[in-house]
């Protein structure tokens, strides 16, 4: 909020709820590092403490979800196989080993806790507190998840957006819903990636992403693109690729997460991609110069329900007409940010210029 007041750059801002749906192991006075083939227990027994081959884990309704067979993994470095279970223990055999960490989070391979559709009452009053663009919520399975969460926000008298991030099975079976019901979508691949196939996460990718465009929703991809970058002052080649692509999909944003929050190289990881992703938008913009009308990123017959048809053709013509005659730019008067959000739904060659008469118009 500081930054918009006193500089010329206009940044929207989000808070990302935390989600009861996330369960974790407990504190380790000793982190133990388990081997192939071992025996360790996940409980809900509450002892004051265990053995090193046992943990507690943040939510009873664990028992209730872990099946005998299914895949456990633990901080994305340990993986473990249910053997068996009673009503406090899930007994698991170490399949890939690893150092296990107090508080890793623990993902049982393609399910859900479903702990609760409720978010913590501290993160609300932060996000209305501070009367943010955006706020996110992690583990959307379903439409009435957001509209829920609209609703607490209104109740509080906030009218931030609602961002839902994409990432278990049950959303992608409820993709189209949660797409209209929330005002953007995230899709947050590293979560997924531990819910579905690793090789299917592409696709849903450029699946999401085409839907998010046709419905006219933002759409933000996240996690993994400069893992290397961490520990590391320079992204590997398939890292770069990974960002090319995301930007041919005409996604409208990409996420830095762990290289930024955590990482030894924050600055070098964000202009590795600023430079990626400009060097594929030039790509694209060489496209546009040799067919116009055909480097439109929708068809131009396919209007979204939500919308007067008027509306969308006035954008789509406006695009058309941007990239035939080859303009500077593209000026909208917006009130809300609708017709703003049409022109660019057709990602068009030049860049969007648009006016909107109240400052929280303009930040989204």
């Amino acid at each position: 909020k500081k930054i918009n007041a006193r500089t010329p750059y206009i940044i929207g801002s989000m808070v990302d709820l935390g989600s009861l749906d996330m369960v974790k192991l407990g504190e380790f006075s000793s982190a133990p590092h388990l081997s192939k083939g071992e025996e360790f227990t996940l409980t809900v027994r509450h002892e004051v403490e265990y053995d090193e081959l046992t943990s507690e884990v943040s939510y009873d309704g664990f028992i209730e979800v872990a099946e005998v067979g299914d895949l456990i993994q633990i901080n994305d470095n340990v993986e473990l196989i249910v053997a068996s279970k009673n009503s406090t223990d899930v007994v698991c055999e170490v399949i890939k080993g690893g150092q296990l960490t107090s508080r890793a989070p623990i993902i049982v391979r393609g399910k859900s806790y479903s702990a609760s559709t409720n978010v913590p009452t501290g993160d609300l009053e932060l996000a209305t507190s501070e009367d943010v663009d955006f706020v996110s919520l992690s583990f959307v399975e379903d439409a009435a998840s957001v509209e829920q969460l609209r609703s607490e926000l209104r109740d509080r008298g906030c009218n931030s957006g609602v961002v839902a991030k994409v990432e278990t099975p049950k959303a992608l079976q409820n993709i189209e819903s949660i797409v209209e019901a929330a005002d953007a979508i995230m899709i947050a691949r590293g979560d997924l990636g531990t819910s579905i196939a690793f090789e299917k996460v592409p696709l849903w990718q450029e699946r999401i992403t085409k839907l998010c465009r046709e419905c006219g929703k933002p759409v933000l991809v996240s996690t993994h693109f400069l893992d290397s970058m961490v520990a590391y002052p320079t992204p590997t080649r398939a890292e770069i690729t990974d960002i090319f692509e995301a930007v041919r999909q005409k996604a409208d944003a990409l996420v830095l997460t762990t290289e930024t929050a955590s990482g030894r190289y924050p600055y070098k990881a964000l202009n590795a991609m600023h430079v990626a992703a400009k060097r594929m938008e030039s790509k694209a913009q060489e496209s546009a110069e040799i067919d116009p009308i055909a480097a439109l990123s929708m068809p131009l017959d396919k209007p979204f329900q939500s919308v007067l048809r008027v509306a969308e053709n006035i954008a789509n013509s406006a695009s058309i007409i941007a990239n035939q005659q080859l303009a500077k730019a593209i000026v909208v008067f917006t009130q809300k940010g609708l017709m703003a959000s049409l022109v660019s739904r057709n990602r068009p060659n030049a860049p969007i210029l648009a006016f909107a008469p109240t400052a929280e118009a303009r930040e989204k």
